[in-house]
């Protein structure tokens, strides 16, 4: 690289890049906001901490709002498959006393399966409203025939279910978007600030390089797992606890606490192994990754990391230690 464009590249925005998504750019700033804490001696790191925190908060805040969304989203998504499936299987469980009484190419028959019984395992967001009223509309008009009122709302009452779980999910679907594109906007002072960060850092301890890079973990932007640390991963039951790594921890530690779950789980410190909570319990989103300094716990005496299920499902756990 000519020195020009080495010079050119030293100025220009690092973090303002495609391949830096906003999960990992997420986890890289609370690495730097945790380090830079743990640094701020008499608060000489308060011109760069405070406004990458604010910048932050501003974002991420949004984005775990995002995130939040995203396991709404896929939960009724999930409720909306549920119902699609029971008012399939429901056609299916009366289909031999419709066909019993109006015989395959009938004309009450085909009221019933104008596409075949076939198209009622192609049930599709598309196609499903169309099928469902239909399906619906038909029973009321041959009810007295196939067993009455009791009959008929079988499928009326599919049918209202099946358009409140679209609109749930459309109202849910409108509101993640939403949300997506008001943080983009907001994704540049965070950018700024880190840059900023990298700049007094070096002003502070060059020529040790070893000190500047400890305040940053660069494969955290690039990569899913860390060659350095120690990783631990475990399952937890309903209400169930864990401790998470087999040693003590010390208080310049910095911990990735992930949660690949679409409920919450909860994270916390204890003075022994398998002890009681000491501190405060750090509650980690729905499908998020979250960085937390070893001062956030507020518990100086707490030496081992455990994770807690205060959920009625079996959840996963994964945690990374920088020590």
């Amino acid at each position: 690289m000519k020195r020009l464009n080495r010079f050119q590249s030293f100025f220009s925005d690092l973090f303002n890049a495609p391949t830096i998504i906003d999960s990992r750019l997420q986890l890289f700033c609370r690495f730097v906001i945790a380090t830079l804490t743990t640094a701020n001696i008499g608060g000489i790191l308060d011109i760069v901490l405070a406004p990458l925190s604010s910048s932050y908060l501003v974002y991420f805040g949004d984005s775990k709002d995002k995130s939040v969304n995203k396991a709404i989203k896929e939960s009724t998504t999930a409720g909306l498959n549920n119902v699609v499936r029971n008012f399939a299987d429901a056609v299916r469980g009366k289909y031999n006393l419709i066909a019993s009484i109006y015989p395959d190419g009938s004309m009450e028959y085909i009221e019933f399966f104008p596409g075949g019984l076939t198209a009622f395992s192609k049930l599709t967001r598309a196609n499903i409203l169309e099928i469902a009223n239909q399906f619906s509309v038909t029973a009321e008009k041959y009810k007295s025939t196939l067993g009455g009122t009791p009959f008929a709302l079988i499928f009326s009452g599919y049918n209202a279910s099946i358009i409140a779980a679209l609109s749930n999910q459309t109202d849910k679907k409108g509101k993640a978007k939403t949300i997506s594109s008001e943080v983009i906007t907001m994704r540049a002072p965070v950018e700024d600030a880190l840059m900023n960060v990298m700049y007094k850092i070096g002003l502070m301890y060059s020529p040790n390089w070893e000190k500047c890079n400890s305040f940053f973990d660069f494969s955290l932007l690039n990569a899913a797992h860390h060659s350095t640390g120690t990783n631990a991963s475990g399952t937890l039951l309903v209400g169930g606890m864990s401790n998470c790594l087999e040693v003590p921890i010390l208080s310049s530690s910095t911990f990735i606490l992930k949660n690949p779950n679409i409920v919450p789980i909860y994270y916390y410190l204890s003075a022994a192994k398998n002890g009681a909570m000491v501190g405060i319990l750090i509650d980690v989103k729905p499908e998020t990754n979250y960085v937390a300094s070893f001062a956030e716990f507020n518990a100086p005496s707490g030496l081992f990391l455990n994770v807690k299920n205060l959920t009625e499902y079996k959840v996963n756990w994964d945690v990374h230690l920088n020590a």
